[in-house]
């Protein structure tokens, strides 16, 4: 979350088990083995991307980030090739454990 405007991001995880036609309905969200996992049409790696565009300085605080979020984030957005742009804002993170 930013301090000074209250913004925040969401973000969802490629789940291990399908998920329900009902859920995908509600969250807008649908995973294929094919591509990216998508939120209302738009991959989600572009959503957080667009996001922290926003902001000058980015610092991410992740539970566990640094064994397991960080690299997996790290690998997709390098597939994705927008690993630069991520790297223009986010400067630093945090990992709770």
């Amino acid at each position: 979350m930013e301090p000074e405007s209250g913004s925040s991001f969401h973000c969802y995880v490629v789940p291990k088990v399908p998920l329900a036609t009902s859920a995908q309905q509600i969250t807008g969200i649908v995973v294929s083995d094919s591509g990216p996992m998508m939120v209302n049409g738009e991959p989600a790696v572009h959503k957080l991307i667009t996001w922290i565009d926003g902001f000058p300085i980015v610092i991410l605080v992740a539970h566990n980030s640094r064994r397991y979020h960080l690299p997996v984030l790290i690998s997709t957005l390098t597939r994705l090739d927008v690993i630069l742009r991520f790297f223009r804002c986010v400067k630093d993170y945090i990992d709770s454990i």
